[in-house]
C-alpha cells in the first residue's frame, strides 16, 4: 500500500513562506544576467529592434527642434551672403588695441579662443566616452558622440568649401572669392557648443547629478560661447556671422546626436560586447559545464578547450596542463599522475 504524503493547505504554505528570512544568496532570487534583459523580464533579445536609416531620418527631420535649427542656420547663411555685410565689416573693423601687445594677443589666441580646439575637445569628449562605454558595457555613448563628431565635421568642411568666405582680414566678406577662403562658419564656435554639450549630456544620462549642478554647467558652456565669439571677432580670426553661424551649426548636431540616443532600443547594444559576462567568458574562458560530475565521473569537455584536471606528479607541475603523448586520449589523464578535479563551476 502507497502512502501519500500529507500535504500542507495553501494557507499555511503561504505563512510557512513568508515567516522564512529571504536570503540574498538564494538562488531563486539570483539570475545571472545573459546581456539580453528587458522589461518584460525574459532572458530572450527584446522584441523592439533596431529602426532602419529611413525610419530614423524620418523621425529625425520630424523633430521640431532639429526643423528650427536647421531653418535659423540656412537663414543665418542667406544673410551672411549680403544682407549683414555692413554688420560684419563694422564689427570687424572695430580698434583692436590689445592686438599690438604681443602678450595680451598670445593670450586670447591661447586661452579664451582655443576653448573651442578640437586639441582640447576631442580627448575630452573621448575620455568621457570611453569611460561610460566600458562601465556599462554598451557602444551607445560611441555612436552618439561619433554621430556628432562626424556629422558636424562634414557639414562644417563643407560649407567652407561651397561658400569659400575671405577671412576678415580680407577686409572684403564676400563668398565664393578667388581667394579660396574658408572663414564660414567658424568651426571653433560649434565644437564649443556640440563637444561641451555632449560631454554634459553622457554624465547626466549615466550619473546622477543635482539640477543646479547641471544648470551652472549649462552656464558655464554659454559663458565660454560668448567669450569664443567676442575674441574670436577681435582678433579678426572669423566674421561675425561665421561665429553665429558655427554655434548653430553645434547645437544642430548636438539635438541629433540626442535624439539618435533616444532612438536607439535599450539593452541592445551591450549584446555587441565581445567581453561581456556569459558570452566571450563562458564561450572560450570557463567552457566545462557547471554540472556536477556524476558517479566519480569528470564533467564533459568541450574540444579544443582546456582540460578539466590537473596532474599532479612527477611529469607536471601543480597547476599546470599535462602533456600528452602521441596515440593517448586527450580526454583521459596520463597513467601515473594523480587526477584532481578543478573544474569551475559555471555563472551562478
Amino acid at each position: 500500500m502507497t502512502r501519500t504524503p500529507a500535504v500542507d493547505p495553501p494557507s499555511q504554505q503561504a505563512s510557512r513562506s513568508a515567516d522564512r528570512p529571504t536570503r540574498f544568496d538564494d538562488p531563486a532570487r539570483i539570475r545571472p544576467r545573459t546581456g539580453f534583459e528587458n522589461r518584460n523580464g525574459g532572458g530572450s533579445p527584446p522584441e523592439n529592434a533596431w529602426p532602419s536609416a529611413r525610419e530614423m531620418i524620418r523621425k529625425l527631420s520630424l523633430d521640431s527642434v532639429t526643423i528650427v535649427l536647421m531653418v535659423a542656420l540656412l537663414t543665418v547663411t542667406a544673410l551672411a551672403a549680403g544682407p549683414l555685410h555692413f554688420l560684419d565689416n563694422y564689427l570687424n573693423e572695430v580698434p583692436h588695441p590689445l592686438t599690438r601687445l604681443g602678450a595680451a594677443w598670445y593670450f586670447l589666441k591661447f586661452v579664451p579662443n582655443e576653448v573651442g580646439s578640437r586639441f582640447i575637445a576631442i580627448p575630452l569628449l573621448g575620455i568621457v566616452t570611453l569611460i561610460f562605454a566600458y562601465r556599462h558595457r554598451s557602444w551607445r555613448p560611441i555612436i552618439v558622440s561619433s554621430i556628432g563628431v562626424l556629422g558636424m565635421s562634414g557639414l562644417i568642411w563643407g560649407f567652407k568649401f561651397l561658400f569659400a568666405r575671405n577671412q576678415p582680414r580680407e577686409y572684403d566678406p564676400s563668398f565664393f572669392s578667388d581667394y579660396g577662403g574658408l572663414a564660414f562658419p567658424s568651426g571653433h564656435a560649434g565644437n564649443v557648443v556640440l563637444f561641451y554639450g555632449l560631454v554634459l549630456f553622457l554624465v547626466t544620462r549615466y550619473e546622477p547629478v543635482r539640477q543646479h549642478v547641471v544648470r551652472r554647467v549649462v552656464h558655464l558652456i554659454i559663458a565660454m560661447a560668448i567669450v569664443q565669439t567676442a575674441v574670436s571677432v577681435y582678433l579678426q580670426f572669423h566674421w561675425f556671422t561665421d561665429l553665429v553661424a558655427g554655434l548653430i551649426a553645434g547645437g544642430l548636431w548636438l539635438r541629433i546626436a540626442i535624439r539618435t540616443d533616444q532612438l536607439i532600443p535599450e539593452g541592445r547594444t551591450r549584446h555587441w560586447w565581445p567581453w561581456r559576462e556569459g558570452d566571450f567568458v563562458d564561450r572560450y574562458i570557463r567552457p566545462v559545464s557547471s554540472a556536477p560530475p556524476t558517479n566519480g565521473a569528470l564533467p564533459p569537455v568541450v574540444e579544443g578547450a582546456p582540460r578539466p584536471w590537473t596532474v599532479l606528479g612527477s611529469e607536471a607541475e601543480p597547476g599546470r596542463m599535462p602533456r600528452h603523448r602521441a596515440g593517448e586520449d586527450a580526454t583521459s589523464p596520463p597513467p601515473g599522475g594523480h587526477v584532481v578535479e578543478t573544474s569551475r563551476p559555471g555563472p551562478a
